[in-house]
């Protein structure tokens, strides 16, 4: 899907659903996870929900110190992976995908 969404992503019309994100905006990792993972976020394409995630972000959002955020967001990340609701896709000189599996097993390069 380029450009405009034509709503299908919307409507869940999908099996997979791929989109891009960068947290440039604020460079805060709880910028994504209120955006893209809570159950009222406006991008949580797949109806996500865990009620650790959500415990966790209310600790997140009152948190100030930055190792302790880093701590956090850690926790939440591994969170949504343990939960195969997430895969992340590394692109610093070529692509790689992590799948979310338990088996400790990684992906390809593309």
């Amino acid at each position: 899907m380029h450009g405009k969404s034509s709503g299908t992503a919307e409507k869940g019309n999908w099996d997979v659903y791929v989109s891009a994100f960068v947290s440039a905006p604020t460079g805060d990792p709880e910028y994504f996870f209120t955006t893209h993972c809570l159950q009222d976020s406006s991008k949580n394409r797949g109806g996500y929900y865990s009620e650790t995630l959500e415990m966790l972000e209310q600790q997140l959002s009152g948190e100030f110190d930055t190792e302790k955020r880093t701590e956090l967001a850690i926790e939440m990340t591994q969170t949504l992976l343990d939960d195969h609701m997430f895969f992340l896709r590394i692109t610093p000189q070529k692509c790689r995908w992590y799948p979310a599996g338990r088996d400790g097993a990684y992906g390809a390069s593309v």
